[in-house]
C-alpha cells in the first residue's frame, strides 16, 4: 500500500510551484556554469576542467530539485532548460548531450519514484558527462569547434582545442565523473533535511 502510494505521489503532474522551483533552480545551476566556465578561461589549460569544478560545486543544486518535486519531469525538464538556454548561444551540443542526459536520467529516477539517492547521483553522473560532452570534449569530434560553433578568435580557439585534445583534456573526463560523485555526496549532505522529508533512501 505504502509503495503504491508513492507511485501514486510521483505521478502527479507538476504543480505552478513545481514549476517555479525547477526553473528558479535550473537557472542557477546555468549561471553556475557560466561563472565557472569564465573564471577557468585564464589560463586556457584549466578550460577542460570547468566541468568538475561545476560539478562538485553544483551538487546541491542539481540535487534539490528531485529532492524537493519528486515528480516526473524533475530531472528532464532542468536538463532540456539548460540545454536550450545554451544552444542559444551557440552552444547547440550542450542541447544535444542535455536531450540524451535528461530522457536517460529521468527514466532511471522514475523507475524508483525518486526515492532513491543512487539513482539521482546516476542522474547527476550523465548531466554532467553530457555538459562536458557539449562545452569541453566536442572539440574531440568536431574540428574547429570553437571558431565555428562558439564564435573564438581563431588564435584563442586553437589554444582552447590544444588543451581539450590532449592529456589534460582526456583525464578531464574522468575527473568530471568523480566530481559529480563527490558533489552528488555534498549535496547529500547539504540537502539531508530535505531528503528525510522526501523519504529519499540510498539505493
Amino acid at each position: 500500500m505504502a509503495e503504491q502510494m508513492r507511485t501514486t505521489a510521483a505521478s502527479k503532474g507538476l504543480k505552478a510551484r513545481d514549476f517555479a522551483t525547477l526553473g528558479i533552480f535550473s537557472a542557477l545551476l546555468f549561471v553556475l556554469t557560466m561563472v565557472v566556465g569564465m573564471l577557468m578561461n585564464n589560463p586556457l589549460a584549466l578550460v577542460p576542467w570547468a566541468p568538475t569544478v561545476i560539478a562538485v560545486v553544483g551538487g546541491p543544486l542539481y540535487l534539490m530539485m528531485p529532492a524537493k518535486v519528486g515528480k516526473r519531469g524533475a530531472i528532464l525538464i532542468p536538463a532540456l532548460v539548460i540545454g536550450v538556454i545554451w544552444a542559444l548561444m551557440g552552444g547547440m551540443f550542450v542541447l544535444v548531450g542535455m536531450v540524451i542526459a535528461g530522457i536517460v536520467g529521468e527514466i532511471i529516477v522514475t523507475r524508483t519514484n525518486y526515492k532513491s539517492f543512487a539513482a539521482m547521483t546516476v542522474a547527476y553522473v550523465l548531466f554532467i558527462v553530457a555538459y562536458h560532452f557539449g562545452s569541453v570534449s566536442i572539440a574531440w569530434i568536431v574540428s574547429d569547434y570553437f571558431t565555428q560553433f562558439a564564435s573564438y578568435p581563431a588564435e584563442i580557439a586553437a589554444m582552447m582545442e590544444g588543451a581539450i585534445n590532449s592529456l589534460n583534456g582526456y583525464v578531464s573526463i574522468m575527473a568530471s565523473v568523480a566530481g559529480a560523485l563527490v558533489g552528488a555526496l555534498f549535496g547529500r549532505a547539504v540537502l539531508k533535511k530535505h531528503f528525510v522529508a522526501a523519504g529519499v533512501v540510498q539505493g
